[in-house]
């Protein structure tokens, strides 16, 4: 599970997110105009309505948008049998 969750988060997707605990800290320089960053509850369970999961015949609903791939996971996709690690983009 560690791994899928890890494999979400360091997705290009919330790269400012990441950054941002770090700016805001002293530790790395601030820019000027700070962009606007989503956070990842936001983006995998946020605003938009759970499909159904894109593994064909699978037939749940997605419990998570993966920030790689942008498919709607069910649970069992994700981390019981089958760890979702989509290819590196």
């Amino acid at each position: 599970m560690v791994s899928a969750l890890y494999h979400q988060i360091s997705a290009r997707e919330f790269q400012s997110f990441l950054q941002y605990p770090w700016k805001k800290s002293g530790y790395m320089d601030r820019d000027a105009n700070e962009p606007e960053f989503t956070t990842p509850a936001e983006y995998c369970m946020g605003k938009a309505t759970p499909e159904d999961c894109y593994i064909s015949g699978c037939g749940e609903l997605g419990c998570l948008k993966c920030a790689r791939c942008q498919n709607w996971v069910c649970f069992d996709h994700l981390v019981v049998s089958q760890i979702h690690l989509c290819p590196l983009p």
